[in-house]
């Protein structure tokens, strides 16, 4: 087997040794102090299980040592029995450990009574781990020798300063390090006990250890997770079943596998997370106690955040709600400077809002309350703290204006202003709001009022106004004013023709000098002016058997109508929407409808209106509606009301006018045959139709046998007649009608046999049905002697 070194143990040779099957076997080894030793370029090869409780073989139980320095020796662990058990704080190596195995392996290491195990997840033969601790500051990176007294740096490449650090690297371990070297990938492990400074490293904060590892020139961050379960420190298996990492004791792992040989030394360190902190805004500004609204976000989320405001030194935690004031008459800058809570070791993140916060303005009244008479003027001017636009609001009547108040009133009362500022600069409002009062005493007891006979004119009539004055001292002045440019000195003018543009108020201003120049008072009517406009509409046109139904609507004037309307045949009504009932065409003509209003106004429409006859037809047949094949007859046409007259019939016939004449029509199909006829009057919208049916019967055939015959006397008489249809009355009779009896009846057939006295005789005979004779047929018959 062969023991492969890298440079930065200074072993560049290669050791041959033979492994001899025995309980164990150690090579080149030496005891000191009591203790086993492995002196430089020595390994101590251990084929089975070292428990360091009770020790193996040779080597002695406890703690044992090997070279670290200049050239190591090791204890080295071989497949596939080398194992070991039982090391602890007072049973370890105190040096270097390989391992030949290909799975995981911990070492059981330590220095200067501190046993700190360290494990790989893999390793082999052709390619072992190597590892030791050095309990000492990888700063100095000396440590005490077994021996006696101290080593120099090691290994090579030290000492390794904690200073020096890679971004994202915060507090370095002080105390400890592991030297741990090969060429097989691995996750390593390292633990820590109540030795270590976790809390120097991370505060309490778990999450933030990581292992590091030099590079050269600095610790670089391998990125690592605490394991849930430390790693078993009592066996080479490197299971990990052991007690809940704490900040006393626990153990770390690499997230993915590291060459060993690819940084010098490794040691722990706490983790600076990339955070970032951003502000909604970075600069504001607000007026004075308004509030000042900053939230933060951070990455990752949920980081706490603090905050600091100058001037006051207020601090708090989270998103900020300040109201910060400025007093004086110009704007003061707060800096808000916030960051994330600190992680031990590592720089914080800080971000500055600045926030300007403007005065408001402070209004100082020139005077707030005072009392004058109706008819004067009342005043109240401002000053400012600050250049400002100046508000104020009447309540009484919800007026509002901007600047001092110059108001003359002529209403006594009293009146309440409430007034703020807006400063010009920021538009800040003032944080309070005055209120000051002007009493307005009726000095002046002047009334006036404003009316007219009718506010509600119509164009062409007259306008009254009318003036009513009381409460003056002496002789008063009238001065009125109006639309389309009117003016008036009169006390009760007037305004003959009125127009639609002399609508609007009308303003009356009366002066009574004698109480005082500024006693006058105002008085306004309203008055409209309008023309009253009528509609009128029907359903025409109509037929004599409908409704009339008239339609009728005004406009304008007063808006109180009366409604008359009037027509032909002496039709009159009331209503605004009469029906009239239609019998005559005399009903047909213009109807007028006159609409007024309370005031006189009136206006008038007119509407045309159609009335026709309305046809109600009544047809007859003459002889009738059914006659007999060959037949004649006609249909006569009555209730047309001169409308003109159209027929049609089934047999595709048409033609016009009252009489229609049907000339005789054979039917010899044996059954009834029918003509329908439809027969229409219209005039306008007015119609009527009537349907009739012509039913046409078959004439009986007739057939007798003999037509003439001669028999003896004292031979039967024998005649016979036939129909069709079979349906037939046959009627006969004889001459002479002696003997008895002479005539007689069947149907369909009828067979006469007789014996008669000589002589002549004629037998007649007929076909009756549906009113229908077939021509008689006779038959001649001699009896001879």
């Amino acid at each position: 087997m062969m023991g492969i070194f890298t440079k930065k143990h200074r072993f560049g040779i290669v050791l041959t040794f033979v492994l001899t099957v025995i309980a164990q076997w150690v090579h080149a080894q030496s005891g000191s102090f009591g203790s086993t030793f492995a002196h430089t370029k020595a390994e101590t090869a251990i084929y089975k299980q070292h428990n360091f409780v009770t020790g193996s073989g040779t080597i002695n139980a406890g703690i044992i040592g090997s070279e670290r320095q200049p050239i190591i020796g090791m204890y080295s662990f071989v497949n596939p029995n080398g194992t070991w058990i039982n090391a602890s704080s007072t049973a370890f190596v105190d040096g270097y450990v390989r391992t030949y195995q290909s799975g995981a392996f911990t070492f059981p290491i330590g220095d200067n009574n501190k046993y700190r195990p360290a494990a790989v997840s893999a390793s082999s033969s052709s390619a072992p781990t190597t590892a030791a601790y050095f309990g000492v500051d990888p700063s100095l990176a000396t440590t005490s020798n077994l021996m006696g007294g101290n080593y120099g740096v090691l290994p090579a490449g030290g000492p390794f300063s904690t200073a020096s650090k890679a971004t994202g690297v915060g507090v370095v371990d002080n105390v400890e390090y592991w030297d741990i070297d090969g060429n097989t990938p691995a996750k390593i492990t390292l633990t820590w006990d109540a030795n270590t400074p976790i809390s120097a490293m991370v505060g309490a904060n778990l999450n933030n250890l990581t292992i590091v590892g030099w590079d050269g020139t600095q610790w670089v961050a391998i990125p690592s997770t605490v394991d849930a379960s430390s790693l078993a420190q009592n066996t080479s298996a490197s299971t990990f079943n052991g007690l809940s990492a704490s900040v006393t004791a626990g153990s770390i792992t690499t997230n993915a596998t590291v060459v060993p040989g690819s940084y010098t030394v490794y040691t722990l360190a706490g983790a600076c997370p990339t955070i970032t902190i951003t502000p909604s805004v970075t600069s504001l500004s607000i007026c004075s106690g308004v509030e000042a609204a900053i939230s933060y976000t951070t990455s990752p989320t949920g980081q706490q955040v603090l905050w600091n405001r100058m001037p006051g030194n207020l601090s708090g935690i989270g998103n900020i709600s300040d109201y910060p004031t400025a007093s004086g008459t110009t704007p003061v800058s707060y800096t808000y400077t916030a960051s994330t809570a600190p992680i031990v070791g590592c720089p914080t993140n800080t971000t500055v809002t600045t926030v300007t916060v403007n005065p408001v303005p402070i209004l100082t009244p020139s005077v707030c309350s005072q009392t004058i008479c109706s008819g004067q003027t009342g005043a109240i001017t401002f000053n400012s703290s600050v250049p400002a636009t100046i508000n104020w609001l009447r309540v009484e009547d919800n007026t509002t204006g901007t600047g001092n108040i110059s108001q003359l009133f002529n209403t006594a009362g009293t009146y309440t202003y409430k007034i703020w500022g807006v400063s010009s600069s920021a538009s800040c409002p003032s944080s309070t709001t005055i209120t000051c009062t002007i009493v307005v005493n009726n000095c002046c007891t002047l009334v006036a009022s404003a009316s007219a006979s009718n506010t509600v004119v119509c164009v062409g009539q007259t306008i009254s106004l009318a003036s009513t004055v009381t409460g003056n001292a002496g002789a008063v002045t009238y001065a009125w004013s109006g639309p389309n440019g009117f003016t008036s000195n009169l006390a009760n003018p007037t305004i003959p023709s009125a127009t639609s543009a002399m609508s609007g108020i009308y303003t009356l201003t009366v002066s009574d000098p004698t109480a005082s120049a500024a006693c006058i008072k105002t008085a306004t009517v309203t008055i409209t002016v309008g023309s009253l406009v009528a509609s009128a509409s029907s359903n025409s046109p109509l037929c004599t058997a409908g409704t009339l139904a008239l339609s009728g609507s005004g406009s304008g004037g007063n808006s109180s109508y009366s409604y008359a309307w009037s027509g032909p045949n002496g039709f009159t009504s009331t209503l605004p929407n009469p029906t009239l009932a239609l019998s005559t065409s005399a009903q047909s003509g213009t109807y007028t409808l006159t609409v007024t209003d309370t005031q006189g106004c009136s206006g008038t429409a007119t509407t045309a209106v159609t009335v026709a006859t309305q046809p109600s037809l009544s047809i007859s047949g003459s002889p009738s509606l059914t006659i007999c094949s060959g037949q004649s007859t006609t249909l006569s046409v009555t209730g047309d009301g001169g409308a003109p007259i159209t027929w049609t019939n089934s047999l595709g016939q048409s033609g016009t006018g009252a009489t229609i004449n049907v000339a005789g029509l054979g039917n010899t199909t044996g059954q009834p045959q029918t003509i329908t006829y439809t027969i229409r009057a219209q005039s306008g919208n007015c119609s009527d139709t009537k349907t009739v049916t012509l039913t046409i019967n078959p004439a009986p055939v007739l057939k007798v046998t003999p037509v003439q015959a001669i028999v003896c006397l004292a031979e039967q008489t024998t005649v016979s007649a036939t129909t069709m249809p079979t349906t037939v009355t046959i009627n006969w009779s004889r001459t002479p009608a002696t003997p008895t009896p002479a005539s007689g009846s069947g149907t369909g057939s009828v067979t006469v046999n007789e014996t008669l006295p000589a002589g002549t005789y004629t037998y007649t005979f007929t076909a009756t049905q549906g009113g229908c004779t077939s021509a008689p047929v006779t038959s001649l018959v001699t009896v001879s002697n």
